[in-house]
């Protein structure tokens, strides 16, 4: 089978597209990245994106125009939160449906101000409902035949998929060389928080721990994009090194957020701290790996691990010897490609 893949870019220096094209090639795959809203290389046997970071039905229904006539097989791996896990499915998938049915209709109308953007209310709630967006997209392209494979980076999720009749596959998210460094740095920066505050629950939270590890003469190095502008590659494989503590506060209660936090911390030894955890990666252990608190007790908890550095280094020890060994970027990617390849042949054969 046609083992070129083409691996979808969100942007033009998207970092993770970079990382999984080097080790597809590593695996022996030709793999090369498009950007999602242009021209997709017609000698792929294989369509990959991931995340999403930016609109999925645009890239769908770019596939979905040309995949009938090369047989391109389109894979998908997820690493965003579903909508609320307690909405029972009855209810979630017409809501997911209308989602997807609202964001084409937006596009046909072209309702857009003079800027070339949504109005206000529109792009309001527009964020507020992504995420159903994204699983009515799913399921939009199952029902078309078009996405023969959805892969998730939670187990959880995948399950859920899997129960709605998607091609659903639990493949973990594995750490690339490409985001971490050995610098030999002084930990000199005793808690490091860095991502978008995204709901009004983190950054609640966010704040009044800050007040509270004040009492201990603890700061959090805030990287929002506000205090201090986001941090990526080698600037953020720096400060990490820097960071006796990476901080983990959850969007929502479900949201698998602190996989990829965990991933980009652990290989540069410093220390995850986070609240409790749904179990979407199983191989992610509590006290072994990372370290999990109460946010009641999350204060008290950093402060004992800032302070003792025996303690850090026996958890952050494990975590560095299991993303650099066993959950590596390219021992996932080598699973993703072999559940696509069987994908693969049973579609050939059927055709």
């Amino acid at each position: 089978m046609n083992s070129n893949v083409a691996v979808t870019k969100w942007h033009k220096d998207d970092g993770i597209a970079t990382a999984i094209i080097d080790e597809l090639n590593l695996l022996g795959y030709s793999s090369e990245g498009f950007l999602y809203d242009k021209d997709i290389p017609s000698n792929a046997g294989f369509i990959l994106s991931f995340a999403p970071h930016g609109r999925i039905g645009a890239l769908l229904d770019r596939v979905a125009e040309i995949s009938n006539q090369n047989r391109q097989v389109l894979i998908h791996w997820n690493f965003e939160s579903l909508p609320n896990l307690r909405i029972p499915w009855m209810l979630l998938l017409p809501m997911s449906k209308t989602r997807v049915w609202f964001d084409r209709w937006l596009q046909n109308r072209n309702l857009e101000n003079n800027n070339g953007l949504l109005s206000n209310p529109l792009k309001s709630l527009n964020k507020k409902v992504v995420k159903y967006s994204n699983l009515g997209e799913y399921q939009f392209a199952h029902a078309r035949g078009q996405l023969q494979l959805l892969a998730d980076i939670s187990s959880i999720y995948a399950e859920f998929y899997g129960k709605q009749g998607l091609n659903a596959k639990y493949i973990p998210f594995g750490t690339s060389p490409h985001w971490y460094s050995d610098l030999e740095l002084e930990r000199d920066i005793d808690v490091i928080w860095m991502g978008n505050r995204r709901t009004n629950r983190r950054s609640k939270i966010l704040d009044r721990l800050r007040k509270q590890l004040k009492y201990f003469g603890i700061e959090i190095c805030v990287m929002d994009n506000v205090e201090k502008p986001f941090i990526f590659g080698e600037t953020r494989n720096q400060f990490l090194n820097r960071a006796k503590i990476t901080l983990n506060l959850l969007p929502t209660w479900y949201d698998p957020a602190f996989i990829v936090r965990f991933h980009l911390a652990a290989g540069n030894r410093s220390l995850v701290v986070s609240e409790p955890i749904l179990p979407h990666c199983p191989e992610h252990i509590a006290g072994q790996h990372y370290v999990e608190a109460k946010i009641t007790d999350l204060a008290k908890t950093i402060h004992h691990y800032v302070r003792n550095e025996k303690d850090r280094q026996r958890i952050t020890s494990n975590a560095y010897q299991l993303v650099t060994k066993k959950m590596t970027l390219q021992n996932s990617l080598k699973q993703l490609m072999l559940a696509a390849e069987s994908v693969g042949e049973n579609l050939h054969k059927n055709n």
